[in-house]
């Protein structure tokens, strides 16, 4: 178990460094996503629409 252990904490430290293991790094992809901090979200308010006047 502590092989298994020491394998993956290899291969997450690496990953960025291993060629055909490059395509899974956050580093390479986060260009195409947009932050959280650009939506406007407010965790009180829920999805409903106000009623009419």
């Amino acid at each position: 178990m502590a092989t298994v252990a020491a394998a993956l904490v290899l291969l997450a430290l690496e990953i960025g460094h291993l060629p055909l293991l490059r395509y899974l790094d956050a580093r390479r992809w986060q260009s195409r996503f947009r932050s959280d901090e650009e939506f406007d979200f407010d965790p009180n308010r829920r999805n409903r629409q106000e009623p009419p006047p």
